[in-house]
């Protein structure tokens, strides 16, 4: 979030570059609430478009793997025994994110974080 914000407020206003990268964030949250969604209802396409918004934005893959490592193995072990449904609760992580995804968390705050100094150093006095 403050890679992003960092990066939108090289061209913007700061309190812009702020508020867009906080809805990007929440959009990204709704993706992967649809991502279960999808899950759930064994739908494919809904499932895509919800990995794609964790691709294009990792702020809730990382958020899911935060909740991941708090939660304790009893509430895991209880939810994991409800099914394809608990993949669309925001609130739970039956799995903790992958290495490859996390490999990417990182590549994507290099990149925008790349970009950003990039933004203001070419940008006019």
């Amino acid at each position: 979030m403050i890679t992003l914000s960092l990066a939108l407020s090289t061209r913007l206003a700061g309190i812009v570059g702020g508020v867009i990268a906080v809805i990007a964030s929440g959009i990204a949250w709704i993706g992967g609430i649809v991502e279960g969604i999808g899950a759930a209802f064994a739908n494919d396409t809904i499932t895509h478009v919800g990995t794609a918004t964790k691709l294009i934005l990792p702020t809730d893959g990382l958020w899911r793997g935060a909740v991941w490592s708090l939660e304790p193995a009893a509430v895991i072990a209880g939810f994991a025994n409800a099914g394809p449904a608990a993949a669309g609760n925001p609130f739970f992580a039956a799995t903790p994110p992958a290495p490859v995804y996390l490999a990417w968390s990182l590549l994507w705050i290099g990149g925008v974080l790349a970009l950003a100094i990039w933004s203001f150093r070419s940008r006019e006095v």
